[in-house]
């Protein structure tokens, strides 16, 4: 492979993530936002609270890195269900670290705020890897 054709790979690359994260941006604002939104309005613990935004997050990223991440216009039935089973290592680390975090921290909207940016970091290189690999693959 020649030294062009490499850069021409890695930008491409770099492009792909830029894009990830900026949809993993949105979708953390959706998380963390509807989490501090159920906590502070007493609709939901912390924990409980966080599962139903999270579910909200999983099903906004999804569509976003469908269309705009990784540019994909097959079937999203069959997509939907391997970005959910890839998905589960990231939500288990992501929510095993905010449920460390609250436990040991007072509970309220900026503090599930900081355990959600945390969780969503910690989980961030393995949801990507596991999407681009996978999920989103070209081939077959």
């Amino acid at each position: 492979m020649t030294r062009s054709v490499k850069r021409a790979r890695g930008a491409a690359e770099r492009r792909t993530f830029a894009r990830f994260a900026a949809v993993g941006a949105l979708g953390f604002a959706i998380d963390a936002g509807t989490t501090a939104l159920l906590i502070w309005s007493d609709l939901a613990g912390p924990l409980g609270a966080r599962a139903c935004a999270f579910v909200l997050a999983v099903a906004a990223t999804f569509v976003l890195h469908r269309v705009w991440t990784f540019r994909r216009r097959t079937r999203p039935q069959s997509r939907f269900a391997r970005f959910l089973a890839a998905q589960a290592a990231g939500i288990a680390l992501n929510y095993l670290v905010y449920a460390a975090m609250i436990g040991q921290l007072p509970t309220n909207p900026a503090t599930a705020a900081v355990s959600v940016a945390a969780g969503s970091g910690a989980a961030l290189g393995l949801n990507y890897l596991l999407a681009r690999l996978w999920v989103f693959s070209t081939r077959r």
